[in-house]
């Protein structure tokens, strides 16, 4: 039979196939009528390991089908980056799963020790059905993010990775994230990116600003956890018949209230290299370099993102040769033949400064060439 796709945002399917051979190389059976497998993907992004986070798991008409925070093995455990962990949970008392609709449709994953995560993506299965959300969906919608080297099945993109803490140490905000789970597949995401005929986005409210669908909670509470009021109707090539159903409020990613530091910046005009000094340190590893050769990366999109947060960043490949100081968000090309002065060096792993003869003719440029002295570095290629 053919198999239907499960695609990220980064447009390279991952098939529903592609994902059970996945599963399967992780170990453990569950049982598909009495139990629910999660699978938590922890990004490879610097210090994203941490604790172990509560999971709760929904059917579709909203009632609870699993919890895991009464197994004491999620207390006090500990994730580790670049390695996806399979918890086997077993579903409620007097759940009847042998009704092929009792499916885990809504899966909420909420931080409640003190080490925080960057969760790549999630997988439920469960009586039938899987079904899987990557970290590239909470990124587009404005969560703070980093990038990752750790892919999925037999894709080549690594998904980005979201950053979840419960007690937001490092200003973190969200300390979980909730989602509709069957929300993220094909047709579906080209509705997500919909533009109308003046060229504005209607779509991104559909993914972005609609509470049953996704959210990210700087205080998670149980009760304020959205279902969708009514069933998700498709039509033939499985697209939403009505994609606005369920858009609910104004902000994106997160319940409209909550205080967001980089809403509170004043929009500065752009400059290269940039000069985001204004914003609040986004980087909470600065002896840490991360190289990257990987074609999906992009030093300037994670320099020009509010979002974005984490170690000074290196892209390398034939799309991109840019540094990104994270802890001001500049953005530095990396020295060579052309570039000699105020750039990146690889080789010495700092800043080539641009001279004191520069400097005292024009003294404009400040403290813009930062001082870099990296204690550890990791390459993903």
């Amino acid at each position: 039979m053919a198999a239907s796709l499960i695609l990220g945002a980064a447009g390279l399917a991952v098939t529903v196939l592609d994902i059970a051979s996945f599963l399967q190389s992780l170990g453990g059976t569950p049982d598909p009528l009495k139990q629910t497998q999660v699978t938590l993907v922890i990004g490879n992004a610097p210090n994203s390991e941490g604790s172990i986070p509560d999971i709760y798991v929904k059917g579709p008409s909203g009632f609870q089908l699993a919890h895991s925070s009464d197994k004491s093995f999620f207390k006090d455990g500990h994730l580790e980056g670049s390695q996806p962990k399979t918890f086997i949970i077993d579903n409620d008392p007097g759940i009847d799963f042998y009704t092929q609709t009792n499916q885990p449709q809504y899966v909420s994953v909420v931080m409640t020790q003190g080490d925080a995560i960057c969760l790549s993506a999630v997988i439920a299965n469960g009586n039938g059905a899987t079904y899987t959300w990557k970290g590239d969906m909470g990124a587009q919608c404005g969560a703070e993010w980093y990038e990752s080297d750790f892919a999925i099945g037999n894709s080549n993109v690594p998904p980005k990775c979201v950053w979840l803490d419960s007690d937001h140490s490092n200003n973190i905000v969200a300390s979980a994230v909730s989602m509709h789970m069957t929300d993220f597949a094909g047709p579906l995401l080209g509705q997500y990116q919909e533009k109308d005929e003046a060229g504005d986005n209607i779509g991104d409210a559909r993914l972005c600003k609609n509470s049953a669908r996704m959210t990210f909670y700087h205080e998670f509470e149980y009760g304020n956890w959205k279902s969708f009021r009514e069933p998700l109707n498709f039509n033939e090539s499985g697209a939403f018949e009505d994609p606005d159903l369920g858009i609910d409020r104004q902000k994106r990613a997160y319940p409209d209230g909550t205080e967001l530091p980089w809403e509170n910046v004043a929009k500065e005009k752009r400059s290269y290299p940039r000069n985001l000094s204004q914003k609040r340190n986004m980087n909470h590893q600065p002896d840490h370099l991360t190289i990257s050769y990987l074609p999906s990366h992009s030093a300037r999109r994670l320099c020009e993102s509010e979002t974005s947060r984490g170690a000074d960043f290196l892209a390398v490949h034939g799309k991109e040769k840019l540094f990104c100081d994270m802890t001001r968000k500049h953005l530095f090309d990396v020295c060579d033949e052309t570039h000699t002065q105020a750039c990146f060096d690889m080789d010495k792993q700092e800043m080539r400064d641009v001279g004191v003869k520069i400097r005292r003719r024009d003294m404009s440029f400040g403290d813009v060439v930062p001082k870099k002295n990296y204690k550890t570095h990791s390459e993903w290629k």
